[in-house]
């Protein structure tokens, strides 16, 4: 079986191949235009064959339905293309993931509603305050975090105890400052890198942007958009109601459409077609959770895995990519990084060697920004395990 992380020419190649092979039509007639039943004699005898052929080469049923609406070779090509893509997108699920942000929906209104009145400094002296019951009580928490500082940063157990509370407490601040935009305060953001994004947004192709657990990756979305795409963002469904309320009215206001993570896998759908009419696909590129694919990258010197779906799914698509990190450098002061991934890389590379470079390469330029901002660094797991 070919694997999931074919592109559409070699999909063409190997269908090409089985028609000329397989059903001895001419060769020379096989052309994009060129109309399966008129011009290439494909009746429904062989139509059986060319079902047995997707179910055995492309690992997934095809309906004799399906094939009734398809009418030239490009199209049959295309519909593979996007099985394809679907199949590869199912790598990259969330469904075992249950991190939400902390507190009831009605605290949630009222720290929104307290944020209309009170200095945002009085709510990061409230947080600096909880943070040691956050380390005494969330124990699984608190050993991948010292563990980085130790392992990773080669930190002194003092220094490592005192860098998770930085840490906790980075997060906290970040946490408040999304209430506090949520209840109109504005935020000073600088971006280093943005003709990069204006580049790509002004060409005819999608892209795939990438973000991870560093910083505060929500604040792009208020200062990286364009009027010449829309923004597809994949987000965790199960947020609380209040936040996922505010972000709609905020990207509400911008050209961006929130698509959380459904059960019923229709998110997969979304963000393919969104990506084939030239829209930007955002996806978390740090997080495994729930699914077996993945790519084996070097990161702070150890072998670490990252999710297979946004780097197959730039590669399988052949569009460029981008990293985004948005790091907290003061009280009201962001500095984003928009970064090109896996630039250089030969086109002509099968496609999973190409996903497999530019997961490499966003590995490396997210070691580069924690070990910048190593206080920010938000996943609270083992993550080299």
């Amino acid at each position: 079986m070919i694997s999931n992380d074919m592109d559409i020419n070699e999909i063409k190649d190997k269908i090409k191949g089985f028609l000329v092979d397989e059903m001895e039509i001419d060769p020379g007639k096989i052309a994009p235009e060129a109309r399966l039943k008129e011009d290439l004699g494909i009746d429904s005898l062989e139509v059986v064959d060319i079902i047995v052929l997707v179910e055995q080469e492309f690992g997934f049923k095809m309906k004799p339905e399906d094939f009734k609406e398809l009418k030239t070779f490009d199209q049959f090509c295309q519909f593979i293309a996007q099985k394809v893509a679907e199949a590869l997108l199912e790598t990259y699920d969330h469904s075992n993931w249950h991190g939400t942000t902390g507190g009831t929906p009605w605290m949630q209104r009222t720290l929104l509603w307290l944020f209309r009145f009170i200095p945002t400094g009085f709510f990061y002296a409230v947080t600096a305050l909880v943070i040691p019951f956050y380390m005494l009580f969330d124990r699984r928490g608190y050993r991948a975090s010292y563990a980085f500082y130790r392992k990773r940063l080669g930190r002194g157990p003092l220094h490592s105890f005192l860098s998770v509370y930085a840490n906790e407490f980075k997060l906290g601040q970040v946490v408040m400052d999304r209430f506090a935009l949520y209840a109109g305060r504005t935020f000073d953001m600088q971006v280093d890198g943005m003709p990069e994004f204006e580049r790509l947004s002004a060409a005819e192709p999608g892209f795939v942007q990438v973000s991870s657990h560093v910083g505060n990756y929500e604040m792009a979305g208020y200062t990286l958009q364009t009027p010449k795409k829309r923004m597809y963002a994949l987000v965790f469904a199960g947020e609380k109601e209040t936040v996922m309320q505010q972000r709609a009215l905020r990207f509400g206001q911008s050209n961006i459409e929130m698509v959380p993570i459904a059960g019923d896998m229709s998110h997969l759908f979304t963000l393919n077609a969104a990506l084939l009419e030239g829209s930007i696909v955002s996806m978390p590129g740090d997080r495994i959770f729930g699914s077996q694919k993945s790519i084996t990258c070097r990161f702070f010197n150890a072998p670490a895995q990252f999710p297979a779906g946004p780097f197959l799914l730039a590669a399988q698509r052949s569009v460029a990519m981008l990293a985004v990190f948005v790091m907290k450098e003061g009280t009201r002061r962001y500095q984003a990084y928009v970064r090109p991934v896996g630039e250089g890389i030969d086109a002509g590379l099968p496609a999973r060697v190409r996903a497999e470079a530019m997961a490499s390469s966003f590995a490396g330029l997210l070691e580069e920004v924690v070990r910048r901002y190593p206080t920010q660094w938000f996943n609270f797991y083992d993550f080299w395990k």
